[in-house]
C-alpha cells in the first residue's frame, strides 16, 4: 500500500485563504450593524426634531384670568354715552307684585338700536337709598350709561318712597324681591344697593343667589343680620363700593361682606357715604369693569 502524501502548501493556502474569508465576512456583519444603529439613532433624532417643532408650534391655552385679579380699565370711546341719548329710550311704568297695596313705580332704560340687533347683555336692577329715588339714577346718567353697555336698565322707587310713597310692603323683603323680579321678567341681574336697600337685596343675594348674577353693595344697612357662615356659602360675584370718607356704615357694611366668597373691594376716594352721586363718573368706570369681566 502507497503511503499518503500531503501537500502542505496547498493546505496552508487553503487555511490562509479560510481565514481571509472569515475575516471579510466579520467586517460585513459589523458593518451592517454599525449601519443599522446609524439609522436608528438618525430615526431618532429625526423624531425629536419633529416633536419639538410640534410642541413649538401648539398654541398653550392659558387659563381664564379671574374678574378679581383684573386692573381696572377706561370706559372705551364708543361705549360712552356722552350727550348722545338719541338710541337710548326711557320709560316710566308700575309693576304689581303680591305683598304690596299698589303697584310699584319704576323707570326703565334701554339701548333701542341694541334691542333690535338683539344685542343685549342682560339686566341691571338700580335700588336706592333713604334719601334717594329712581330719579336720583336718571339724574346721575346711570341709566343712560348702562343702557349703552347693552343692559336693560330697571331703577325701582321701593315701597314708601317718591312715586311710590303710598305702597306698603307686607311680608319679607326678600321675598318680595324675587316676586319684583319675576313680574318685571328679569332673569338673573346685577343688583345694585346703595345704604337702605340693603333691606331688600340681601335676602335676595344671600338666600337666593341662583337669582343673581352679581351684587354692587354700596355701604347697605343690613349687613349684620346674616352670620359669617351665610356670607361665607354665597358665591355671587361681589363688587363691595364704598367712599373712603364714609367711616361709619361703610367700614362697618364691609367688616360682614369681606366674607363673601367671590368679592373684590372698591374704596372710593375723596367720596363720602353716596360715592355714586359724589363720583358718578369713577362709579360708571367700575360697573364697566364689573359687568364685563364677570360670568354671564
Amino acid at each position: 500500500m502507497q503511503p499518503i502524501r500531503v501537500n502542505y502548501k496547498a493546505v496552508t493556502l487553503l487555511v490562509s485563504l479560510t481565514f481571509t474569508l472569515l475575516l471579510m465576512l466579520m467586517r460585513l456583519i459589523f458593518s451592517a450593524i454599525a449601519s443599522n444603529d446609524s439609522t436608528l439613532l438618525l430615526s431618532q433624532n429625526s423624531s425629536s426634531v419633529l416633536f419639538e417643532q410640534f410642541e413649538n408650534n401648539v398654541t398653550k391655552t392659558e387659563p381664564p384670568m379671574d374678574w378679581k385679579e383684573r386692573s381696572i380699565e377706561e370706559i372705551p370711546q364708543e361705549m360712552k354715552v356722552g350727550n348722545d341719548y338719541s338710541t337710548i329710550g326711557i320709560r316710566e311704568s308700575t309693576v304689581t307684585v303680591d305683598g304690596l297695596n299698589a303697584p310699584l313705580y319704576f323707570r326703565e332704560a334701554l339701548d333701542e338700536s341694541r334691542a333690535g340687533e338683539g344685542k343685549v347683555e342682560g339686566s341691571v336692577v338700580l335700588l336706592h337709598g333713604a334719601m334717594y329715588s329712581s330719579h336720583t339714577w336718571l339724574e346721575l346718567g346711570t341709566l343712560h350709561q348702562l343702557a349703552k353697555f347693552g343692559y336693560r336698565t330697571i331703577a325701582v322707587d321701593l315701597p314708601g318712597y317718591v312715586n311710590s310713597k303710598e305702597v306698603q310692603l307686607q311680608g319679607d323683603m326678600g321675598d318680595f324681591m324675587v316676586k319684583l323680579l319675576e313680574n318685571l321678567k328679569v332673569t338673573r341681574p346685577v343688583v345694585i344697593s346703595p345704604s337702605m336697600s340693603g333691606l331688600y337685596a340681601l335676602p335676595l343675594v344671600l338666600k337666593h343667589p341662583d337669582l343673581v348674577r352679581g351684587f354692587v353693595p354700596i355701604a347697605p344697612v343690613g349687613t349684620g343680620n346674616f352670620t359669617a357662615e351665610v356670607y361665607a356659602a354665597n358665591n355671587v360675584p361681589t363688587m363691595i363700593v364704598y367712599g373712603e370718607l364714609d367711616k361709619e356704615l361703610g367700614d362697618t357694611s364691609y367688616e360682614n361682606l369681606k366674607n363673601m366668597a367671590n368679592i373684590q373691594l372698591h374704596k372710593v376716594k375723596n367720596a363720602n357715604h353716596a360715592a355714586y352721586v359724589d363720583l358718578p363718573e369713577r362709579f360708571h368706570q367700575l360697573l364697566f369693569n364689573f359687568l364685563t369681566h364677570i360670568p354671564k
